[in-house]
């Protein structure tokens, strides 16, 4: 084909109204063979028609700008068929051209302008030219929140703070931790991005491969989701490119945003990594834990480095508010701990009160505890309050307390005999004695048996102060029954305060007044006030049947009533619930005939089981004693009773016929005929006598 040929096949070719395969072919060979401005107008005009922008026809289009052709979006239609892998300048027409026509979209108009920084040296006159345009394109693009790896380097190059505006600030954040992500497989049709901080997964479009994910955190998770719906980890190859590096920009941003979560995310992570500023990083990571989608376990984590981080802080304005409006409620047992300690290090002591009372203080240390309940007891005027109490008893039985607390607890406290008791003693101590605490010690004392030993001091204490009636009478009752029926030994100042309660005349159970009998019956030498208290109580007991052998203790001073005269006593000390039974008989063991008599003892006294005999001089008692438990029957005593000289002849009372008879026979027995028959004339003669006086009718 000559050359005219081709331009007149050049020249229909413009008439065609739709891109033809055939004709482009033609005229492409057509340009190969002359090279002329008059093809290649054909052929890009047919181009354009049929919008043609695959980067396989970029070179149509390239020519046609440097060869100058006028044709309508020509510089566009280059501009959409630029190859990825397009590496030098742009022709600078196109440069000018977009400088003033912005027909494309944001993201080719990027790449125009990411060539001109990139080859600035190349084309500076319209690199000075068109700088303003492109800062304004940058602010615009961010503001819009655009990013891919051409606007990322625009960023990089113009972006100064002073353009950083709120409406840029809010969005600044996203795009500098946008990841740019290529994958080797065809069928990944999306990703999903988690950080294990929140609950929130983010799901990003997969297109040719490509996708653009926000990842604030250095570990967060990174899934491959493929048409099917299944989803693939590390089995997935991928390379992962950030786009931007603003660290500068973000901290300006918070301050800008300071509640945007994502950049709270993102610092909070690298400052929990990297330990960087921490002063501006506290802020972060107390806005990190009221974030709603925050997962629980990543919340606890960063309330314990915000405790850590003031518990080290000397800025002690900006502590308090923290402590003031902390929550705790999710913190692991060993941050909460050091929560409180520093609240109380910090003098909030009605705080940390809040908190104890709603978690504990088991685990807080106890001169912590003690210093907040000292001064909790001291802005309450000394009043009542159950927690405070085990508060300070808490710091108590660790060994933390001074003299308020002890005031305090002696006061209030009610708990286990043991303590109450070491508490006591801690008192006295100090030198202190509080009459709430004698009265409560000794009533837990008489109710539990605990520190029974203790108990003497304890009452001679309170009983100094003034006992109350009901404590009194209560503790008297217990020592005189342990030592009267249990046969205990008692501190000997317990039968002072009774001697003293009964010359005042004051109440008393009859186990004290004989407690008090017995314990005198021990003594060598008695006052006339003691063997006239004495007297008038056995008298009193005798008249109400209750014999028992220690009144014959007091023959020396006075003579026994007459019922008490004739009488041997057996005692039996045990449960007063048991029932007990003595078998006796008269004479010796071996006697024939001689069997056991029985007859159940009468329990006279809580638990005093006695057995009243009438024995004479010479005669013989053998006895053994049951007793029965839970339908147990067991022997648990034997012995035998006899009267022998020495209690025969003892000088007492002659006015009854018992000891009449009893000196008779003592006076046989010896041979002692004078006095036999002086003690036989006397007593027939009385008898005679009461008889005629005292008739029977």
């Amino acid at each position: 084909i000559s050359k005219q040929l081709a331009m007149q096949v050049a020249e229909l070719a413009m008439t065609v109204k739709n891109f033809d395969k055939l004709l482009f072919s033609i005229l492409a060979e057509l340009y190969d063979m002359y090279g002329t401005k008059h093809i290649l107008m054909a052929i890009v005009g047919m181009l354009i028609k049929g919008n043609k922008t695959d980067s396989k026809y970029f070179f149509w289009y390239e020519e046609a700008v440097i060869e100058e052709i006028k044709l309508t979006s020509l510089y566009e239609y280059f501009m959409y068929s630029l190859p990825e892998d397009y590496n030098k300048p742009l022709p600078q027409l196109v440069v000018l051209y977009f400088g003033y026509n912005s027909g494309i979209s944001n993201d080719k108009l990027a790449i125009v302008y990411e060539n001109l920084l990139i080859y600035k040296d190349d084309m500076e006159q319209v690199y000075k030219a068109n700088y303003g345009q492109v800062e304004r394109f940058a602010s615009k693009s961010l503001e819009a929140g655009l990013i891919d790896e051409h606007f990322a380097t625009i960023y990089k190059e113009v972006l100064k703070k002073a353009m950083i505006i709120p409406e840029i600030a809010n969005v600044l954040p996203k795009l500098a931790n946008t990841y740019f992500i290529k994958v080797e497989q065809d069928n990944i049709k999306e990703i999903e991005v988690v950080h294990k901080e929140t609950k929130e997964v983010s799901v990003y479009p997969v297109v040719n491969k490509k996708a653009y994910v926000q990842i604030y955190t250095e570990d967060a998770a990174v899934i491959f989701v493929d048409v099917n719906g299944v989803r693939y980890g590390k089995s997935v190859n991928y390379t992962k490119v950030k786009l931007l590096d603003m660290e500068e920009y973000l901290e300006l941003c918070l301050e800008i945003n300071p509640d945007d979560k994502n950049l709270i995310l993102y610092m909070a992570d690298r400052y929990l990594k990297y330990r960087e500023q921490p002063d501006k990083a506290i802020y972060v990571l107390r806005q990190m834990v009221k974030l709603p989608d925050v997962r629980d376990e990543y919340r606890i984590y960063v309330e314990r480095e915000i405790i850590s981080y003031y518990s080290t802080n000397s800025d002690f304005d900006v502590v308090d508010e923290y402590l003031m409006t902390v929550d705790g409620m999710n913190l692991l047992t060993k941050s909460r701990v050091k929560l409180i300690e520093l609240m109380i290090v910090r003098g909030l002591y009605e705080r940390a009160y809040e908190m104890m009372a709603r978690f504990g203080y088991s685990n807080i240390d106890a001169a912590r505890v003690l210093r907040c309940g000292t001064k909790l007891i001291e802005s309450r005027e000394y009043a009542l309050d159950e927690l405070l109490v085990n508060m300070v008893m808490y710091a108590y039985r660790k060994g933390k307390y001074n003299e308020k607390v002890l005031k305090y607890l002696s006061t209030y406290f009610q708990g286990a005999t043991k303590e109450l008791n070491d508490l006591w003693d801690s008192c006295v101590a100090y030198d202190y004695h509080n009459r709430n605490l004698d009265e409560s010690l000794i009533a837990s004392i008489l109710f539990t048996g605990v520190c029974s030993n203790c108990i003497g001091k304890v009452y001679e204490s309170y009983y100094l102060k003034g006992p109350n009636e009901k404590i009194r009478r209560a503790y008297l009752f217990a020592k005189a029954y342990d030592y009267f029926v249990k046969e205990k030994v008692v501190d000997q100042a317990v039968f002072k305060y009774i001697e003293k309660d009964i010359i005042l005349d004051n109440p008393l159970h009859d186990i004290c007044k004989l407690a008090y009998v017995k314990y005198k019956s021990t003594d060598d030498e008695l006052t006339e006030r003691q063997v006239e208290i004495c007297r008038d109580i056995i008298f009193h007991m005798c008249s109400i049947g209750r014999y028992f052998n220690c009144y014959k203790k007091y023959e020396k001073y006075f003579s026994l009533p007459l019922m008490m005269q004739d009488k041997t006593i057996v005692e039996y000390h045990t449960n007063p619930n048991n029932h007990v039974t003595i078998h006796y008989h008269m004479g010796e063991d071996d006697t024939p005939g001689n069997q056991y008599m029985t007859k159940e003892m009468k329990d006279v006294c809580n638990g005093i089981f006695v057995m009243e005999f009438v024995v004479f001089y010479g005669e013989e008692i053998h006895y053994y004693i049951t007793e029965e438990s839970d339908g147990e029957q067991t022997i648990t005593e034997s012995a035998g009773l006899t009267l022998d000289d020495e209690d025969a002849v003892k000088d007492v009372c002659r006015e009854s016929r018992y000891t009449y008879l009893n000196d008779i026979m003592v006076a046989y027995e010896m041979k002692d005929n004078d006095t036999l028959e002086e003690l036989a004339t006397e007593y027939v003669i009385k008898t005679e006598l009461l008889d005629m006086i005292f008739k029977i009718k």
